[in-house]
């Protein structure tokens, strides 16, 4: 009996210790877990907050590469206008001889005050109508080359070969006339009858005649009134 009680109280002992041991073995396993576990949380966090950074990295460099420059406001230049105190620069350029002058002058009074898209419908008007001086020069060009507060710059270009006769002469309510080469602005209204000249000389004023010099001019009508 007092056997049977020994083996019954080694193998409850037994089971004790046993039981002790994988009690430990078990809170030592589950310590370790939670520590990993933990520390894989925390290595995870880390990696999310990397993974944010990069992230917004990212974005921001899309946004300055997506987001365009803004617009320079054009409605500020057309506001723009000459200055009393504007440098204005005449450039005068000749065809024949390949030379360009290039003058800094004070802008005149019919300019100050305009702005760009005024000078340049000014400047084109000119060219409609250009004065008959300027014609025989043989302007054929005027134009707004930069503009600004500080600063305009306009050329003339000439071509001296485009005109090559500076008078016309014709007949007009029987009487001879002469105009400049634009053949309507009157240079000189004169008294002398076509119908007393020769045939020869009425048939060629009928036709009209171009003068190259105002020496040649002179030394034809003249002769129409001998």
């Amino acid at each position: 009996m007092k056997r049977l009680v020994g083996y019954f109280l080694g193998f409850v002992g037994l089971c004790a210790f046993f039981t002790t041991c994988y009690y430990i073995s078990f809170q030592r396993a589950l310590s370790h877990f939670n520590e990993k576990a933990v520390e894989r949380d925390h290595q995870l966090l880390k990696s999310l907050e990397e993974y944010k950074k990069q992230e917004l990295l990212l974005y921001n460099q899309q946004q300055v590469q997506v987001t365009p420059e803004p617009e320079v406001s054009t409605a500020s230049h057309e506001q723009d206008i000459i200055l009393p105190s504007t440098i204005y620069v005449l450039e005068t350029y000749q065809l024949k001889d390949n030379n360009l002058v290039r003058e800094e002058l004070a802008p005149t009074a019919d300019l100050i005050g305009l702005t760009r898209r005024e000078i340049i419908l000014k400047l084109s008007d000119y060219m409609k109508e250009i004065p008959i001086s300027e014609e025989m020069e043989g302007l054929y060009g005027y134009e707004l080359l930069s503009f600004s507060p500080k600063e305009v710059v306009i050329r003339k270009s000439y071509n001296a070969e485009m005109h090559k006769f500076q008078y016309y002469i014709a007949v007009r309510d029987g009487k001879v006339i002469v105009y400049y080469s634009d053949r309507k602005t009157v240079y000189e209204q004169t008294e002398i009858d076509a119908v007393n000249l020769p045939e020869k000389d009425r048939n060629e004023l009928m036709k009209g005649i171009d003068v190259r010099t105002r020496d040649e001019l002179y030394s034809l009508l003249e002769s129409y009134s001998s």
